[in-house]
């Protein structure tokens, strides 16, 4: 929302086309698919640890598309890369990722021979890339002996496991054959966890890259450069989970690397983590930096109110812990689990309508079709494009003396529009994930819970809106989906919406 605002060229809002994990009951065959999504999913995670030595890596003017290879480095450079090869894994280590719509054009064009070929050379392009990041941005040097130095060498290094070890996880999950319920359950458990733990190892990696860089400025100036287009990179997939806490380090950069396209992401990244004192710190640097508009700097002037938002809601969710009887759903979804907690106090009629279908398999097989940056994750289409439902509506329960905010990992029901404004009764299936704060949806739609676990992974679905997509786009997507939804918590009474209007599913 705030980019929305603060932006004044619309070249970098951008489309990223991340890998799926495709799916996990053994609908997308070979291993290899699996292995290739995992490293080019993970390989974008780690934009990376920067060495003291060599160029910074090639950045274009639509982030994050960053090239980490300047072309200085050929397959085989004759430089001692310790057991491995890089040349010798060539074309199959690295995965192509998909075709742009100009390659797919020149393809077509081609003879089966030109294609293959036009492939190697893809592929040798992917691993001098690769090259590049592990020679270049994944090391400082051996000869830092300092304390400092030994920490952040030993956080990478465990990250770098937490990753093996979570293509291991996923490459025996592809290789699975006609395994039975309890093996298949054992198989999502090892994903689930080897995925959790690469999340916690890179979080502590990037505290410990900050912690590094502010030991010493000048001396790690590269890491600096490394947290700034990391972050940069993150943040503009909504992906701020893991910087929660290096915020604040964040703020202590360089003035030469605080500019204001990092202090705008600042902000953006601060509110969606509910630390609103550092969004106001980011805000006023940032009006120091950039001519703003008035209504950027009407924006920036209700952080004090977001923040009182917060505070109330804080206090509301510290009792509803206390209380501890809130009943829980989760989500097996193509990018890992997601556990929602759901406000049946607040919101009674939602909650026992996401209960309802739930329990009844409706969320099974539904693709999460509308990904937007820095808005929301959307679900529960019928159809799969926006324009389906359960057949029946609910009342709505928002309202704007009494209602739940929208905060990053807050879920609410999805509504149609009617006289040109939102209809309170048309809520049915679909609902979705706030990515951010999103005040102005605040009374308007009915939030029923929030994401309390697994919201790292939300924010690794494929960005796109297949509503707004013709037939012929929309049969080239692959969106993210539901694998399977089952209620693992929920209190002693029946569970049964009233509809408004049409009859309830069965």
């Amino acid at each position: 929302m705030f980019q929305t605002l603060i932006r004044s060229r619309n070249s970098l809002c951008h489309t990223v086309c991340a890998a799926s994990f495709a799916d996990r009951k053994g609908h997308v065959a070979p291993a290899n698919r699996w292995l290739q999504a995992a490293i080019q999913c993970l390989l974008a995670w780690s934009v990376l640890a920067c060495a003291t030595h060599g160029q910074a890596p090639t950045v274009d003017s639509t982030r994050p598309s960053i090239r980490w290879d300047d072309g200085s480095i050929p397959i085989g450079d004759g430089q001692d890369h310790g057991d491995h090869d890089h040349a010798a894994h060539a074309g199959h280590s690295h995965s192509l990722g998909e075709d742009t719509r100009e390659e797919r054009a020149l393809k077509a064009k081609m003879t089966p021979e030109q294609r293959a070929e036009f492939d190697r050379k893809k592929a040798a392009a992917r691993s001098r890339e690769a090259q590049a990041r592990e020679i270049r941005f994944a090391n400082i040097p051996d000869n830092d002996t300092s304390e400092v130095a030994t920490e952040y060498r030993k956080a990478y290094s465990e990250f770098q496991k937490a990753v093996t070890e979570l293509i291991m996880a996923m490459n025996r999950h592809s290789l699975a054959y006609q395994v039975n319920e309890t093996q298949q359950k054992d198989l999502d458990n090892a994903w689930n966890t080897a995925l959790a733990n690469c999340h916690k190892a890179r979080l502590i990696w990037i505290e410990q890259c900050a912690k590094t860089y502010l030991s010493d400025k000048q001396k790690y100036l590269s890491l600096g450069l490394a947290l700034k287009e990391m972050f940069l990179f993150d943040s503009q997939l909504d992906r701020v989970d893991a910087w929660k806490t290096s915020l604040s380090a964040m703020l202590e950069l360089d003035s030469s690397l605080l500019d204001a396209e990092l202090l705008l992401e600042l902000v953006s990244a601060c509110i969606a983590n509910q630390e609103y004192d550092l969004a106001i710190a980011a805000g006023e640097a940032l009006k120091q930096r950039s001519a703003l508009a008035e209504s950027q700097l009407v924006y920036l002037s209700n952080i004090p109110r977001m923040k009182e938002v917060w505070e109330k809601e804080k206090q509301k969710r510290e009792e509803e812990s206390k209380r501890d009887n809130n009943p829980r759903i989760e989500l097996a979804t193509s990018k890992g689990k997601v556990v929602i907690e759901l406000f049946e106090d607040d919101a009674p009629e939602a909650v026992a309508n996401i209960i309802y279908l739930t329990e009844r398999g409706y969320y099974s097989r539904k693709a999460f079709f509308r990904v937007e940056q820095h808005m929301v994750a959307q679900t529960g289409c019928e159809k799969g494009d926006g324009t389906g439902d359960s057949g029946y509506t609910i009342r709505g329960e928002a309202t704007p003396e009494s209602h739940r905010p929208h905060l990053r990992g807050s879920c609410a029901i999805a509504l149609g529009s009617k006289d040109g404004g939102v209809d309170a009764d048309s809520g049915s299936s679909q609902f979705y994930i706030a990515f951010t704060t999103l005040e102005h949806l605040d009374g308007k739609y009915t939030v029923f819970g929030r994401v309390v676990e697994g919201l790292e992974n939300v924010a690794l679905f494929r960005q796109m809106n297949l509503a707004a997509e013709d037939d012929e786009a929309k049969a080239k997507k692959n969106p993210d989906f539901i694998i399977e939804a089952k209620v693992i918590r929920k209190r002693d009474h029946e569970y049964k919406p009233t509809p408004v209007r049409g009859k309830l599913f069965r």
